[in-house]
């Protein structure tokens, strides 16, 4: 069973991606591909992490990685708004925990430890 998680905050919602100078083709890759019509603007990013929930997201190879906001794509049907949280399951744990702060230990939907991550 999964022992950690990133969440990070949906900072803005839009449609489709719209590629500049390539508006018709965007608009095309949408029609085509269900999973492009919604584009989601997240906090940070480039974490060595793989999407967890919702179901559905998908990372956009367009625009790349940014540890500073990251692009993703997804279908009208995973409906995130502003503020919503996006989970990332870690795949270097020992890694990845270092970029962060406290660990916020949860049981049974309820706050019940924080643990600082070992630094070496």
């Amino acid at each position: 069973m999964p022992a950690a998680y990133i969440a990070t905050p949906v900072l803005k919602a839009v449609g489709p991606i719209q590629l500049p100078a390539l508006e018709e083709t965007s608009r095309v890759l949408s029609l085509w591909d269900p999973n492009q019509r919604q584009t989601y603007f997240i906090y940070g990013g480039s974490w060595m992490a793989e999407y967890e929930s919702p179901k559905g997201l998908q990372f956009n190879a367009t625009y790349g990685h940014s540890t500073n906001q990251e692009i993703v794509n997804a279908s009208p049907e995973v409906g995130l708004e502003v503020d919503d949280q996006v989970f990332f399951r870690p795949m270097q744990s020992e890694f990845v925990l270092l970029q962060f702060g406290d660990v916020v230990a949860v049981r049974d939907g309820r706050v019940v430890d924080y643990w600082a991550p070992l630094s070496g």
